[in-house]
């Protein structure tokens, strides 16, 4: 699809985002934190033939890529004008109930992040942590019980020693 779009209608779009603002509408955000991102750039075009739209920024949220991917294709394809990008970041314009939906993540490719070793801790990613935890603890804890068990009835006298047994009733 990104072969037949309007590059130049695609710019007009991409000036628009370019800045510091607030990306609330163009994201999924985290309870608590900032929306309020910098875009530093935005280029289009096509090497060996593919096209390509990279992002440049001091910080990206979840979902802010795919989702100006989508804006900008629709732009691109004529099926919107640039300035609903005005309206999207002002949260005048939702293009369906949910709001944006984000483009595949398919193709997406992170080439180069930058990152201070300074991390905001995510509720969603910390609650997976969480459940992957306790799923492998009650699983340690089920085999331990297996173990222990398995243990204790080989070294009970309930256990059955192997008694010598003749060959020819084989």
């Amino acid at each position: 699809i990104w072969k037949t779009i309007d590059q130049n209608q695609v710019k007009k779009g991409i000036s628009l985002l370019i800045g510091s603002k607030d990306f609330n509408m163009l994201s999924k955000p985290d309870e608590g934190r900032n929306t309020i991102t910098t875009v530093l750039n935005i280029a289009i075009g096509q090497d060996s033939g593919i096209p390509f739209l990279d992002v440049f920024g001091t910080s990206f949220l979840w979902k802010f890529v795919r989702k100006t991917v989508t804006l900008l294709t629709e732009i691109g394809l004529h099926r919107m004008e640039p300035d609903v990008i005005l309206e999207v970041l002002q949260g005048i314009k939702k293009r369906n109930r949910g709001g944006i939906e984000p483009a595949p993540p398919e193709n997406l490719i992170l080439m180069e992040t930058i990152v201070p070793f300074s991390l905001i801790p995510s509720k969603y990613g910390l609650k997976k942590i969480q459940e992957l935890l306790n799923d492998r603890l009650d699983f340690v804890r089920r085999t331990s019980d297996i173990l222990s068990g398995f243990s204790s009835y080989l070294s009970s006298s309930i256990m059955p020693y192997q008694r010598p047994t003749n060959r020819h009733n084989l």
